[in-house]
């Protein structure tokens, strides 16, 4: 039994556009399936991209790893600066362990310099070509390695290539110079590497020449199962032809170790040359040729010029170990010439030292004008080893099938273009010949004839009988479809068919039953075995290898001289997608943050949901689907597992060190909070008044997420609190002072002793790094600072050196920043042991030399005896009249009174009755007043005989300002009482009408300043008003009521224990003044 396995390597070519401006690229996403840079498209993914355009600057490049799908449509790249010794541009070039499928449509153009290949297919690498349209790859010119047209340089070796249809030029590069180690380009391949496969389209290849040390062939190790091959030479190790047509006129041959044919046209003829020896067509170690329809001629040559030159033919075959021929229809002819003289010779059919032919329908011929035998010497045998001798049939046409007593002897057909006679090769001895022909058999009796017949081989035939065959066959599987897995491995099958006295292809000859197993394009097994009767006919083959798909198991049994083919049987076989080894990856692990994209797996895996975010930190591993895609997918199972993953805290962003971001330098007094900082930092106390000279206030950044992030590594982290905490530099600049800053406080003695009085003042509670502080005492009007001894109205200012958080500051001054120093004051005390009368005084203290004023007031039916008053030292001194000038001493005053000797004007009158004590009433009556109203109001009251009568005036708004008010009764002046406010008219002893004048419309003054001499002072609760000259003082509320009315004399006059209010207060001839008591 015979197995043979073909293995067909699919090679990818990517389809390309090129524009006039450069290449143009659609379909998929640019720096997601695509990048360009230095004038190179990258291809990233499997997405189908379509290129276009022409240029002689860009280039394709396929990734490691990646399995592209390029359609090129009109592509032309071109580098054709000549690169002598330099590596020069591939237009397409494939990376290690990655392929590409490459679809032509219309026409495309690959030209690459120096050494690189028009279409760059190193080894480790792989492509296939197909569609409609037209490539043209052209190597590149170089002084070491040519390029290849598709394949690689000569120390690269190439990759798999694989041609599944489309019209395809390969013409591999030049060499350049004469420089030894020079090496031309391959067509297709290169000078080592791994397998090309054909298995469709029209095919021209040329190696390159012009180099010393060696010119590349065609193609290299070709297995073709299809196509069409003009002028196309093949060298290697090995070449399997099993379909095809190859037609070879210019010289190119056929030079590879071992050549098998199965099938397909072969024609291989050589121009003849003008002398010399000529070429071989086909030159090989070991030859095998089961079937096909094989011409081949040998070189021939010319009349030589010298007769005495030596000149031979080339063999149509030669091989250097065997030549095995087990059917198909061959013709062969030696190199022909016509020698005037000389050692010339004649071309042989086939020239080896081994020459096995069992089977094939062989026309062999020396080359004319000789007629020597056309294998020289060599001893042809069968597979038996036994002799065998060619018995030339008569012409037959149409014959199909042949056996030879009884045993299958394997054709391809009658020869063409020549006549119907069949070129059989047989043992010495009588034999039975039947022949299948427009399906009627004819059987010969053929007699061996050892002197060989006249140019007509060693047998006669004797023609028996041309009967039709009535007789059906069948011929059957023993088993159903049949599935297995994909192995690398050796895995034999075993299929048993069972023939009853009948195909599968028409191959299968009388007395044989074929076993075909294909895929509907290639044959990857076929065998026959020779028929000897109705059984069971076992053939045993391997999968090993086969790629995983569906297959076509076909059985054919050829019939006999006596029966008809059986009918045609086909079963599947089906090749299941093994589960690849792998290894699960482990020690897997990722930072917070980031997705499963960010874990790299070993080749081949990858994760199911790649942009999936691999979650928080957690302290046991997490599992997330991944799946394992085996670099071979035709033929192994993806698997999908799920992986462990460790999530570890991520390396937080440091951030950055906290800065001021709001207006700086900052002037002293601002709080820490309202200064602004770098976005997401706080100050750790914003209640902080920085100051000028300082080394920086504690801002902290808080960390939010620490159980994702490891902070340790962050400078001033704290892991306590979770801050991150960092000194900010602060700019501060000393800040202006005001008077507001300060607090006032008078001396405490102010009356006139001959000694300085001292102020202090004194920076407001919480100012700091306030300078030293020097207060200047002003005297009244005077503008140079004095000390204040002297009695007079003192204003404070101060002069502040600069301290560390303030400036300098000078001459500071507020309004209450006053005081006045006074002459002593004296008590004025009114004797309480005065009786029949009273004694009242216009105030209780009086300075030294200052007018008191008395008010006597004796009772009914008295009078003044005495008025006087007493010092504190004990001295006496009577009063004349009502008035007295202050001694230098506390004085009480006291007075005596008489019984009047004038008898009362209105004596009070005495009822005589005691059962009728009705008083005498008087009346009082109270004027309305425009601007001014009294309490009681303005009306008549009834007031007893020597009552008093007592009322409240008030002002109305509007006429606050500017009244002063009058009131007059019994034609005197009244004047409120001090403490109360009240005017009182005290022993009522008549009717009275009281008069209200001075009421007036305030007119609008602003803030007029008093006249020259004028001054109003307050301190606490003291109020001091200086005049120039005597002047009334009129002092009301807010409300209007008259609180003082005073005549003031000339000078400094002091008003105490005043209540805290606000007040208005006016003196004649002078706006009203508003004031506060504190």
């Amino acid at each position: 039994m015979r197995t043979i396995l073909i293995l067909c390597l699919s090679i990818l070519f990517l389809p390309l556009t090129l524009a006039a401006e450069g290449l143009t690229v659609t379909g998929g996403e640019e720096n997601t399936d695509y990048s360009y840079a230095d004038n190179v498209y990258t291809v990233l993914t499997g997405t189908a991209l379509t290129f276009s355009g022409t240029t002689t600057t860009d280039r394709i490049v396929i990734k490691e790893r990646v399995t592209a799908d390029i359609i090129l449509d009109n592509v032309d790249i071109q580098f054709t600066t000549i690169d002598q010794w330099g590596d020069g541009k591939a237009a397409f070039h494939i990376n290690k362990n990655a392929s590409a499928t490459i679809t032509l449509a219309n026409t495309n153009i690959l030209t690459s310099n120096g050494k690189s290949s028009g279409l760059e297919v190193p080894e480790g690498t792989s492509v296939i070509i197909q569609g409609d349209g037209q490539l043209t790859a052209t190597g590149g010119t170089s002084s070491g390695e040519a390029g290849a047209g598709i394949g690689a340089r000569k120390n690269w070796g190439s990759g798999n290539i694989t041609i599944q249809s489309g019209t395809i030029i390969a013409n591999g590069g030049n060499g350049y110079g004469y420089y030894k180690g020079n090496y031309s380009g391959y067509g297709i391949g290169s000078y080592f590497g791994e397998n090309v496969i054909i298995n469709g389209g029209i095919i021209a290849a040329k190696g390159g020449t012009g180099a010393i040390s060696g010119n590349g062939d065609s193609i290299l190790n070709l297995i073709i199962n299809g196509g069409t091959f003009t002028n196309f030479s093949i060298s290697g190790t090995k070449v399997i032809i099993n379909k095809g047509t190859i037609n070879n006129t210019d010289g190119s041959r056929i030079t590879s170790d071992e050549i098998i044919i199965n099938g397909g046209n072969i024609k291989i003829t050589i121009p003849q040359r003008e002398n010399g020896t000529g070429i071989h067509s086909i030159e090989t170690k070991k030859l095998i040729i089961y079937g096909g329809n094989i011409f081949i001629e040998g070189q021939s040559f010319k009349n030589p010029t010298d007769v005495y030159n030596d000149n031979k033919g080339g063999n149509a075959i030669n091989a250097t170990e065997s030549v095995e021929i087990y059917g198909g229809t061959i013709n062969l002819l030696g190199g022909s010439g016509n020698p005037i003289g000389g050692n010339a010779g004649p071309g042989l059919a086939i020239n080896s030292p081994k020459i096995i032919i069992d089977g094939g329908s062989l026309y062999a011929k020396c080359g004319s004008p000789w007629t020597v035998f056309p294998f020289d010497k060599s001893i042809i045998k069968n597979q038996n080893n036994n002799d065998i001798y060619l018995g030339i049939t008569p012409e037959i046409a149409n014959a199909t099938d042949v056996s030879v007593d009884g045993v299958p002897y394997y054709i391809s057909g009658n020869h063409p273009d020549s006549d119907n006679k069949l070129y059989l090769y047989m043992t010495g001895t009588t034999h039975k010949v039947a022949i299948r022909a427009d399906g009627k058999v004819t059987t010969y009796d053929v007699a061996y004839n050892r002197s060989g017949n006249d140019n007509d081989g060693y047998f006669i035939f004797s023609n028996k009988a041309e009967p039709t065959p009535s007789k059906t066959s069948k011929i059957s599987f023993d088993v159903n479809n049949i599935t297995t897995t994909y192995t690398k491995e050796n895995k034999e099958l075993t299929v048993k068919l069972t023939v009853t006295e009948t195909p599968i292809t028409r191959s299968s000859a009388m007395n044989s039953v074929q076993l075909a197993l294909t895929d509907g394009t290639n044959t990857y097994y076929s065998d026959r075995q020779t028929v000897t009767g109705s059984d069971e006919y076992t053939f045993t083959f391997d999968t090993q290898g086969l790629d995983a798909g569906n297959y076509t198991l076909t059985a054919n049994y050829g019939g006999s001289a006596t029966s008809l083919a059986a009918n045609e049987q086909t079963k599947t076989l089906t090749i299941e997608k093994a589960t690849p080894i792998y290894i699960i990856p482990s020690g897997l692990s990722v930072t917070y943050g980031k997705t499963l994209a960010d874990i790299n797996l070993p080749d081949g895996w990858a994760w199911n949901a790649s942009e999936t975010s691999v979650g928080n930190v957690s302290s046991s591993p997490k599992t997330f689907a991944a799946t394992f895609t085996p670099a071979d997918t035709k033929n192994y199972n993806t698997v999908v597992e799920n992986l462990s993953i460790t999530v570890n805290k991520a390396k937080p962003s440091n951030p950055k060190d906290p800065e001021v971001t709001s207006s700086s330098p900052v002037t002293y007094g601002a709080k820490l909070s309202d200064i602004t900082i770098t976005d997401d930092w706080q100050w750790e106390d914003g209640t902080i008044v920085p100051t000028v000279t300082n080394s920086g206030y504690m801002a902290y950044y808080p960390v939010t997420d620490y159980d994702n992030y490891d902070w340790n590594g962050i400078s001033g982290y704290n892991k306590t609190d979770h801050q991150v905490k960092r000194t900010v530099a602060v700019t501060v600049n000393r800040a202006d002072l005001s008077a507001a800053d300060f607090t006032f406080t008078a001396p405490t003695d102010l009356v006139y002793n001959g000694n300085k009085k001292a102020a202090t003042i004194k920076a407001n509670d919480g100012l700091m790094g306030v300078g030293n502080i020097t207060l200047k005492y002003y005297k009244e009007s005077e503008t140079a600072p004095v000390d204040p001894t002297e009695v007079g109205t003192y204003t404070v200012k101060i002069d502040v050196a600069e301290g560390d958080n303030y400036n300098s500051a000078n001459d500071l001054n507020a309004l209450e920043w006053t005081f006045t120093i006074l002459l002593k004051q004296y008590a004025i005390a009114i004797d309480p042991a005065i009786a029949n009368g009273t004694v009242t005084a216009d105030k209780t203290q009086a300075i030294e030399g200052e007018t008191v004023t008395l008010t006597v007031t004796p009772a009914q039916g008295y009078e003044q005896e005495t008025l006087s008053y007493t010092t504190d030292g004990g001295t006496t001194k009577a009063i004349t009249g009502t008035t007295f000038v202050m001694p230098a001493a506390d004085v009480t005053v006291t007075a005596t009174f008489k019984v009047s000797s004038v008898p009362p004007v209105n004596p009070p009158v005495i009822p005589d009755d005691p059962d009728d004590p009705a008083p005498v009433h008087y009346t009082v009556t109270l004027p309305t007043v425009e601007g001014a109203t009294t309490d009681p109001a303005a009306g008549s009251y009834e007031v007893e005989s020597w009552g008093n009568f007592s009322f409240l005036l008030t002002l109305g708004e509007g006429y606050r300002k500017d009244s002063h008010p009058v009131v007059t009764a019994r034609g005197e002046t009244l004047t409120p009482n001090a403490s109360t406010g009240k005017y009182i008219i005290p022993n009522v002893q008549s009717d009275i009408t009281v008069g209200i004048t001075g009421i007036v419309k305030d007119v609008a003054t602003g803030n007029e300043s008093l006249s020259d001499g004028f001054r109003i002072t307050t301190s606490g609760r003291l109020l001091l008003v200086t005049v120039p000259r005597a002047t009334r003082l009129y002092l009301t509320d807010t409300s209007g009521r008259l609180i003082l009315s005073r005549l003031l004399p000339a000078g400094d006059t002091r008003i105490d224990n005043l209540a805290a209010g606000v007040y208005l207060l006016t003196l004649e001839g002078e706006k009203t003044k508003k004031i506060i008591i504190r």
